[in-house]
């Protein structure tokens, strides 16, 4: 039923074969265009830095998607606050998405200002666990805080010229997914007090899952795409295509 005064579900109220909701799969499909328009920025402008920032471009996108998702996993309902988060979360990052093809090409102040929010959205995800889920709080806090040093980097960056945007750009970045080492200690004493497993849910390995299948599809897409003639040679280089991707 759907409670208008909902609030996350705490992390020890666990949901047996938890199934995967159609607003997650909704969720997920904001990132086939991510994936497009990574691959398409670094094909129209192929070199060795178009990769590299390419990685770092998908570190950031996959960083946000596999907190939301790990959220969700832990603290998924139908409450007001939580539908509220994930449709934010998918606006976002349609509206971040827009300017990888100019960051592929290092020009990272629009993307810069686009991840603000995202990170601003994420501290606020976690401040919130911290509230409402008294067992899953000090991890959260630290979550949180881990974040908010993430996002001085973040917009330090909007502010300086290449390079050192770039610089504080990677160092955020390397700041996000480090939290999980940072609040390590407190996963600990948390799992050990509520004596819960630690373990990867089914429901995530099925949304990672579910993300291989989002970049298969794109990869065969893009085959598809430069398919413009049936000279012998093209086609087979795209069954060759497909069969790689298979």
């Amino acid at each position: 039923m759907f409670n208008i005064l909902g609030k996350p579900r705490n992390i020890t109220e666990v949901i047996r074969n938890r199934k995967i909701s159609w607003l997650e799969l909704f969720y997920d499909l904001i990132f086939a265009v991510v994936i497009e328009r990574i691959t398409d920025g670094v094909v129209e402008h192929f070199s060795a830095e178009s990769m590299g920032n390419s990685f770092i471009i998908f570190g950031w996108f996959f960083w946000s998607w596999h907190e939301t998702s790990g959220y969700f996993d832990n603290h998924g309902n139908d409450s007001t606050l939580n539908i509220g988060i994930i449709n934010i979360q998918m606006i976002l990052t349609g509206i971040a998405a827009i300017y990888i093809p100019e960051a592929i090409q290092t020009h990272y102040q629009h993307l810069l200002l686009a991840f603000l929010p995202i990170e601003l959205m994420l501290i606020f995800v976690w401040y919130a666990i911290s509230r409402f889920d008294v067992a899953h709080g000090p991890a959260s806090r630290i979550w949180a805080r881990t974040y908010m040093v993430s996002f001085v980097f973040l917009l330090a960056g909007v502010f300086v010229r290449p390079p050192f945007n770039f610089i504080a750009f990677i160092v955020a970045l390397i700041i996000n997914y480090c939290a999980v080492f940072f609040a390590n200690s407190a996963l600990k004493r948390e799992y050990t007090t509520i004596k819960m497993p630690y373990i990867l849910k089914d429901s995530l390995i099925e949304r990672y899952g579910l993300m291989t299948m989002i970049a298969l599809g794109e990869m065969i897409s893009g085959l598809y795409a430069r398919l413009d003639n049936l000279k012998p040679i093209r086609l087979f280089d795209f069954i060759m295509g497909i069969v790689l991707a298979a």
